[in-house]
Parts: structure tokens; sequence; C-alpha cells
């Protein structure tokens, strides 16, 4: 009797289980497709589940979600330029240039070896190509004796032919002779990977010549009825004139920073002969702060001579090319190739 109750409690709740099920509404759906709400509800519109399906909510506020709507992504910040970063940063690493130099034997016009000291001071331009400098020279010679020269210049780099000009105006001093004498210079370069130019002029002003000694030289002696005397005059002059180089990197050489040149010059004086001839040069780049050069030249009133130019940039930091030319662009930062002396002879008269 108990079973049977049992049994019969247990087939009615199963029953009523099974007939709450069946009253549920039914969706088809294709094999491998799966279905969410049951499409009444419109764009922009979200439902929650209900017994009847899907409730749709109350549309976005914001915007309607169409079909194919594209949201647009939000722009980043504008950045700086690149180029005016780069120059930037290059204006940045653009600074003072301290040069050491040393010359070494018989230089055209000039008696006595010196040690010089250099500063220029590069202002970049409008652009990166363009330089306006200042250039500032301290001299000792080997007597103890001191010179200086003052330089104002404009450089210009073309970068659609790789070539640099420059031209430049110059003050010289000099106290390392027997007596001081001034000049004013101009200078003009065209400096190219192939091949360089450059011409110097040079102007004495003030003083000139110096009558440095007048000796009697040997015993009165008598012409007709004079009583005569010979006298040795010694007269020193500064030079006024010009001079210019052509040339570029040698043959098999110039790979390695080694580079030849051929000029000459033209030098005259009011109480002195003229001094015309040519001049060769080499020149080569230890380092990219480092160069030696080996001049000569020869001409009637100077003779035949030949010096030696040491040159040390002074570095930021240990050399990174050895036995190398040098950028185009980066010569904007050189001293200029000149006479930074005064030129001058020691004529002896009877």
């Amino acid at each position: 009797m108990n079973m049977k109750r049992a049994r019969f409690w247990r087939n009615l709740l199963l029953f009523s289980a099974l007939s709450g099920a069946a009253s549920l509404p039914q969706t088809h759906a294709q094999e491998g497709v799966s279905r969410v709400g049951n499409g009444a509800a419109g764009p922009g519109a979200a439902g929650v589940p209900t017994s009847e399906g899907f409730a749709p909510l109350s549309p976005s506020p914001y915007m309607p979600l169409d079909a194919g709507y594209n949201f647009q992504r939000p722009m980043p910040p504008a950045l700086p330029q690149l180029q005016d970063t780069l120059r930037n940063s290059r204006r940045d690493s653009v600074g003072p240039r301290f040069d050491i130099g040393q010359f070494l034997g018989d230089r055209l016009g000039v008696a006595d070896n010196d040690t010089n000291f250099n500063f220029l001071l590069p202002y970049l331009m409008g652009s990166e190509n363009d330089v306006l400098f200042i250039d500032g020279r301290g001299v000792v010679t080997q007597l103890g004796q001191g010179a200086a020269s003052a330089g104002l210049g404009f450089r210009s780099y073309d970068p659609n032919i790789n070539r640099l000009y420059g031209i430049s105006g110059w003050v010289d001093y000099d106290q390392g002779h027997q007596r001081t004498y001034q000049q004013a210079g101009v200078s003009f370069e065209s400096l190219g990977n192939w091949i360089d130019f450059r011409a110097n002029g040079y102007i004495p002003f003030g003083t000139e010549s110096n009558l440095i000694s007048n000796a009697n030289v040997g015993s009165p002696f008598f012409q007709g009825s004079s009583l005569l005397i010979n006298q040795r005059q010694v007269t020193e002059s500064a030079y006024r004139g010009f001079d210019a180089e052509i040339g570029g990197p040698l043959p098999l050489l110039g790979r390695y920073g080694v580079s030849g040149y051929v000029g000459g010059y033209w030098l005259d004086a009011k109480t002195d002969e003229v001094a015309a001839g040519p001049r060769v040069r080499l020149e080569a780049n230890v380092t990219d702060g480092a160069r030696v050069s080996l001049t000569a030249s020869d001409d009637p009133v100077f003779g035949t001579n030949a010096w030696v130019n040491l040159n040390l940039t002074l570095p930021d930091g240990r050399a990174r090319r050895w036995f190398r030319p040098t950028e185009v662009q980066d010569r904007m930062f050189r001293t200029v190739e000149r006479s930074y002396r005064v030129q001058t002879h020691t004529r002896a008269d009877l």
C-alpha cells in the first residue's frame, strides 16, 4: 500500500514537469546556427530574455547602432615635425671649435716657427646649410713674440651638388717680425667632393716699410773733391698680394684622406721687388680632428721654401675615423686656409 502511494506521487511530479516544459515556445534553428533573440528588436536595441522571447530595452541615448556603422578612431596628439627635430638637435650639437697648430720650417714671408691657438664660433642661420662664423687666432713665435687675427665669414652648403661656398674678411696684427705690421684680408673658397678652389687677398695698412739699420761699411774715400763712405741700409717691407690653389683627393690615396693642391702667388711691396711663383701643398687627414700638410714654394725674392703645418682640433671624444676623407658639409666648421701672418722681406742695399 505504501509503495503504491509513493509510486503515484512520483509519477505525478514527473508528469507535471513534462507538462511545464511543453508549454514553452519552441524555436527551431538550423544546424550549426546560434540565435540570440527573436529578431524583432530594431537597430540599436538590446533585450533581455522572457517567456515570450526577448523584451527590448530603450535605445541608446547617444547614437543608433546601425549595421555597418564605422566608429572614428581618436587621433593622437600632433607630434613635432621630424625635420625641425633634427634641425634643433643639430643646432644643439654645433658649438665652438678649438684648434692648436704648429708651423715648422722656412715659411714664405715668415722667418721663424710659431704655435697658434684658434677659436671658431659658428652660428647656424635659417637652415643647417648656412653658417655665419667668427674666427679668432693667437700666435706665439719661436722667439716669444706674438700675433693675432680676427675674421668674420659666411659659408653655404648646396646639398644638390654637394658643394660648399664661403667668403670671409680678416684683420691680422703681427709683432713677430723686426717691426709690427697690420693687414686686411679677404678669402673665397669653393669646396666639393672632388675639386677644391681657394683664393686669398692681402692688403697691409699703416706702416708698410721700416728702416731696420743704417751702418757705414768700409773706410771713407775720395771721389773727386768729395769724401764718400759706403752705407748699408737694411729695410723690412710688408707685402701685399694674393694666392690661390686648386686640387682635391689624389688618385689611389684620396680614399685615405690625402689631397693635393697646386697654385701660385703674387706679392708686391712699395720698397722691394715683386715675388711671384708656384706653390704646391699636400694634406692628409690623420683622424677626423688631426691634419698634417706639407707646402713648398719658389720665387726669385724669397727663394725656395718648404714647411709643415700640424693642426689638431680639440676632440669631444676619441677619434672615430682614421685616414678617411672629410665630408663636404663637415668642412663648414674648419678654419680657412690662408696666411694668418703678414708676409715680409728684409732687403739690404749699399
